[in-house]
């Protein structure tokens, strides 16, 4: 065995810690004998796997579980517990299967709800589709894109959200006044581009209008609106105010979403 210096430096390499801490203790000679006779040896320092408790499933089993949610996403954990039970003959809680479609990047996550498509609408958005995916450019600023929106003089039917601390659910502020159907609303018919293309039934992903009212909801909402007539009021002037930007964008996305159903075999898209 070298001087201590030239000693310490071995041990470092070989350990794997900063300098500064093992100049800070002295270890004992035998300790380090044996770590390097250990890395010759082996090629590395590391501690052998301790006996402990097996995992329940071998892989082949945890292939299969996983194999099972891949062919059917909405089986519930309870009942891959009780397929494991009677396929395996092993028992087990549903949070351990859990816990093996999570290692395998499965969630559980609530389902989006998206309309309903018969294998004849199925049909009818491939065909639009690939009628049309090939067209010129221009072509989506010659189709015309008309729908209708309900608006609420106290905003959206459904679910909003508050930014609060606990134990302030109660406080004014922090409520959100129950008026039946907002209160009063308006429909809102509208369209935008030119001459006609009639899209299938069940096909919001291919009508880009869609999106046009979040935004027109989203300017209203900057406006003190009381009574139907400010509604009103507020509706059409923000629909003047529409940049041509935002529309260009929403026509120059049709392309897209003709290839996303031709994609999804005529399926739901993201759009």
């Amino acid at each position: 065995m070298r001087s201590g210096a030239t000693w310490t430096v071995r041990y470092t390499t070989v350990v794997a810690v900063s300098p500064d801490t093992v100049e800070q203790q002295t270890p004992d000679e035998d300790d380090g004998a044996k770590i390097i006779e250990k890395f010759q040896a082996e090629g590395n320092t590391l501690n052998k796997p301790r006996t402990g408790r097996p995992p329940i499933f071998t892989d082949r089993e945890r292939r299969i579980i996983v194999g099972n949610v891949k062919k059917n996403p909405k089986i519930s954990a309870p009942k891959l517990t009780t397929d494991v039970k009677n396929n395996f003959a092993k028992s087990c809680n549903p949070e351990t299967i859990r816990r093996v479609l999570r290692k395998a990047r499965y969630h559980g996550r609530n389902m989006q709800r998206k309309p309903f498509f018969s294998k004849v609408n199925r049909k009818k958005r491939i065909d639009l589709a690939k009628e049309n995916e090939k067209q010129d450019r221009n072509f989506s600023n010659s189709v015309t894109f008309s729908d209708e929106s309900k608006f609420n003089i106290h905003g959206s039917d459904g679910h909003q959200k508050v930014w609060r601390k606990a134990n302030a659910a109660l406080e004014t502020k922090n409520m959100r006044g129950n008026v039946k159907h907002g209160g009063g609303s308006i429909m809102v018919w509208g369209s935008m581009a030119v001459t006609g293309l009639k899209t299938p039934p069940q096909s919001p992903d291919l009508n880009p209008i869609k999106h046009l009212w979040d935004y027109l909801d989203r300017q209203i909402r900057k406006q003190e609106i009381k009574t139907k007539n400010d509604l009103k009021k507020a509706l059409l002037e923000e629909w003047q105010k529409i940049p041509s930007s935002v529309t260009q964008n929403l026509v120059k996305s049709v392309p897209s979403r003709l290839r996303a159903v031709i994609k999804a075999k005529g399926y739901p898209t993201n759009y």
